[in-house]
Order: structure tokens, then sequence, then C-alpha cells
């Protein structure tokens, strides 16, 4: 004979079983959701003002052929890292196609910025300097001033501004980007 409480038991168990795995998923979703928007909002936005401040120091230094009296920032907090903990179909399945490609550009522009902060640009540019032009303390002001004349050193100095000012303009897209995506 048929058995009509068992078959709705089993119907009533399945329901209550998706039902709970769809919750679980939601709950999940929106943990991520929020730990991503606290990264840009609370870190990455914060950093992105210190990266400025610092690519234009650079600038400044390169400019002034002067040594900046303390080192550029690390921005340790400044990084992609926490986009890697999760798989990329959760977050289409939080934002869908639109922040979804804003997240992917975000995301793109972080690892760039990441792989070329204002200490690792200063750093490129004064072992190029010291590689081709460095001048003993003891040969004086002349000597400076004929590597301040030199063009290929000033090709070098325009190469480095132009790095940073291509960084800063980045920065500002990142920004611009994280508060539309916000």
């Amino acid at each position: 004979m048929f058995n009509w409480t068992t078959i709705v038991a089993f119907i009533l168990g399945l329901i209550g079983s998706l039902f709970i795995q769809w919750w679980t998923d939601k709950k999940r979703l929106r943990r991520i959701k929020g730990a991503l928007k606290l990264h840009l909002q609370e870190i990455i936005l914060k950093e992105c003002h210190t990266l400025r401040l610092e690519f234009s120091r650079v600038i400044g230094t390169v400019e002034s052929l002067t040594t900046p009296p303390m080192g550029f920032k690390s921005c340790k907090t400044f990084d992609a890292e926490i986009y890697k903990t999760n798989n990329p179909s959760d977050y289409y399945q939080i934002y869908r196609y639109d922040k979804f490609a804003k997240l992917v550009s975000i995301y793109a522009i972080i690892t760039f910025l990441k792989d070329n902060l204002p200490s690792k640009v200063y750093s490129n540019y004064k072992e190029e300097f010291n590689r081709n032009y460095y001048i003993p303390v003891n040969e004086g002001r002349s000597a400076n001033q004929m590597v301040q004349q030199s063009p290929v050193f000033n090709m070098l100095r325009s190469e480095t501004i132009a790095l940073c000012n291509s960084l800063i303009l980045e920065i500002d897209t990142l920004t611009k980007l994280i508060k539309e995506f916000i």
C-alpha cells in the first residue's frame, strides 16, 4: 500500500534541507560582501591617500635631486589578497555583472599599484642613478652639475616623474571606482 505520510515527510525534509542550504549560502555571501566593503573603505581608500602623498614626495625628491630625510611608507596593508580568499563565482553571485566587472578592475589596479609602490619606484630610480651617475662626494659641485645637464640623466628623471604621475592617475581611478562600487 502507498504511504502518503512517508512521501510528505520526505518532501518536507527536502524542502527544509534546501532552505537551510539557501540560508547558509546567503549568510556566507553577506559576510563576504561585508568584509570586502570594509576592506575597500577602511584600508584601501585610506592607503590610496597615503600612496598619493608618497608618490608626490618621490616626485619632489627626484626633481630636487635630494635624498628624502626618511624612507617612504611601505603601505603593507595595501594588497588584494582578500580577493583571492574566495571563489570568483561567489563575487559574481553577490554583485552580478556590472559590479563584478568593477571589482575585477579594482583588483587589477590594486595589484598593479602593489607592484609599483613609491619605495620601489624610488629604489629603482636610485639604483639606476647610482649605477650610471654616482659621483663621489669629494669631486664636488661641478661634477654634480655635469650629471644634471646629462640628457640621459634628464631622461631617467623625467621617466621616473612620468611614472609617478601615471601611478597617481591610477590611484585616482581606483578611488573613483571604489566610491562607485560601494
